[in-house]
């Protein structure tokens, strides 16, 4: 069985990976991180990882191959491999996509297998060893190699790999009538190099390396036994030499509790007169910190009698301050407050249409002049004489008014009803034109205009736009007008304002005056400047009480 191709579109962070293989050998090369162990785990994942997965028996295939999983999302995305197998008896494609969507096929010489548990029968008997020797031996790692191993060759572990390796190897004795003597021999051998290696068994040491040192790989049992004795045995010389020291620390310590005893008979001696000079130094600092309590009550009683008159003037010349600006903020404020009740009682009574009612009106406009156009379809010259003493009418049927002919002639250029009272009635229209829909129709959109310009006393569609765009243009200026009554107060109600500007006194002095003495009193930060005296005089109060 060859392997031929292998193949994915994504699988632990690769995509679209297309390696096809030759006869032979193939070696696979790269960088660090370039997808060359990933290469062997797809192929060894799509043999036999099956396509249907659980949460807690997966969980380290999932965590390690889902991309998604990695960058710790909770949705799986689908990953996939194929792989095509050459055998005896023909091509064999795999292919496996886990995910949401899982499945399995295997196209085979005679057909395609879609069920898990045929596919694995068929691929059991394809591949010829299970997964254990695949995963431990053929795909193993190059970190792993080692320790696969040496689980072989450990007696007390048992794994897949050795059950399968020696199922096979059971086989091969049976089929070959036993083991030939140099099989045995060349297996003794290879154990006796792996035990020695780097070891020189007639000097009982280790080979001599070039260049001095240690042997860091490949060191056989025996070598890695010697190396292990040499490193106990420089811990035990580490310990000797602590020993030694210690002794020499020991009597190092006697020599110098003599010394100790010494010193303790003369401190003894000079303690009395140390304890007099201790209790002299302490009446010096007392009397040093009377002296200091002294004077700091002499500068407090110079002091605190200052400080009380400036916080008292600071105080004043805050609250007069306060005053003033209330008074140049009253006064702003009147005036926009003052023009937006003006502006508010002047659109009070101003009516505006809606919008519905002014295209109502155009659109009664425009049929209006759809039906006269109708009617003003004619252009006749009449010239009449009448006898007997009749008289004759003629009114236009568009606009119901009666046109002139008093010198007998006439020019009709539009549908006419002529009346000779008591003896005959005619009317005159456009042959084309139906008169009485047009009648009905110019009726019935006067009946919607004319209202409508009544209401607001308007005789056309402009004055009743101009109307609109007047009102909605004086709304306009009472929102600007009542946003600027609001950033002029500031958030302060108008009925306080006004009332604290009733209260300040009239003798208040201008902003100049009150800045100069704020200037001449603390230099200009009068909020620092009380806070400053306020917290002196507290803490003369604290210290000493109410100054009276």
């Amino acid at each position: 069985m060859k392997i031929k191709r292998i193949s994915c579109e994504q699988f632990a962070g690769v995509r679209d990976m297309d390696v096809s293989f030759g006869d032979g050998i193939n070696i696979v090369y790269g960088k660090n991180e370039s997808g060359k162990s990933t290469l062997v785990n797809l192929l060894s994942r799509t043999l036999f990882q099956k396509v249907r997965l659980d949460g807690r028996s997966d969980r380290e295939f999932i965590g390690t191959y889902f991309p998604s999983v990695a960058k710790g999302k909770t949705k799986l995305e689908s990953i996939d491999g194929k792989v095509r197998l050459e055998a005896a008896d023909g091509t064999y494609t795999l292919a496996k996509e886990w995910g949401e969507d899982a499945r399995v096929s295997l196209s085979t010489p005679d057909g395609s297998i879609r069920d898990q548990d045929r596919v694995d029968e068929r691929l059991k008997e394809l591949l010829g060893y299970g997964e254990g020797v695949y995963a431990d031996m053929l795909f193993s790692s190059q970190r792993n190699t080692d320790v696969s191993l040496g689980d072989i060759l450990d007696a007390a572990k048992k794994t897949d790999a050795k059950q399968e390796l020696a199922e096979v190897l059971t086989k091969a004795f049976m089929e070959s009538d036993g083991i030939s003597p140099d099989a045995i021999g060349e297996a003794i051998g290879k154990k006796i190099d792996e035990l020695g290696a780097h070891w020189d068994a007639a000097a009982h040491l280790p080979v001599k390396k070039s260049g001095g040192g240690r042997y860091q790989k490949g060191l056989g049992e025996v070598l890695a036994a010697y190396y292990d004795l040499e490193d106990k045995n420089a811990v035990i010389d580490r310990i000797k030499e602590y020993e030694r020291a210690a002794d020499s620390a020991l009597y190092l310590c006697k020599s110098k509790g003599d010394a100790v005893g010494k010193a303790e008979e003369a401190y003894e001696r000079f303690d009395k007169y140390a304890t007099r000079l201790a209790r002299r130094d302490s009446l010096e600092m007392n009397l040093r910190s009377l002296e200091g309590e002294i004077g700091k009550d002499a500068a407090a009683l110079e002091n605190w009698p200052l400080c009380s008159e400036q916080l008292r003037r600071a105080q004043a010349l805050l609250l007069e301050k306060q005053n003033r600006e209330a008074l140049e903020k009253y006064a702003r404020v009147k005036q926009v407050y003052d023009g937006l009740n003006a502006l508010k009682a002047a659109h009070a009574g101003q009516a505006c249409p809606s919008e519905r009612e002014i295209g109502d009106a155009k659109s009664a406009l425009r049929r209006i002049g759809e039906a006269e156009n109708r009617l003003c379809g004619m252009n006749l010259a009449a010239a009449v004489r009448m006898y007997g003493g009749n008289r004759m009418e003629i009114t236009s049927v568009r606009t119901g008014e009666p046109i002139d002919f008093a010198d007998g002639k006439a020019i009709l250029s539009e549908a006419v009803d002529l009346t000779i009272p008591g003896v005959m009635e005619l009317r005159l229209a456009p042959a084309d034109v139906d008169v009485a829909a047009a009648e009905a129709l110019l009726r019935e959109q006067r009946a919607v205009l004319e209202p409508i310009f009544a209401k607001y006393s308007v005789d056309g569609i402009e004055a009743l736009e101009a109307l609109e765009k007047q009102y909605l243009k004086d709304e306009a200026e009472i929102k600007v007008s009542e946003a600027q009554l609001n950033a002029v107060l500031g958030g302060d109600p108008f009925g306080e304002l006004e009332l604290r500007a009733a209260s300040v006194p009239p003798e208040t002095r201008g902003e100049r005056e009150i800045a100069a003495e704020i200037s001449s009193l603390c230099g200009g930060d009068l909020s620092a400047f009380i806070a400053e005296k306020n917290a002196a005089v507290n803490g003369y109060i604290g210290a000493y009480g109410d100054m009276a």
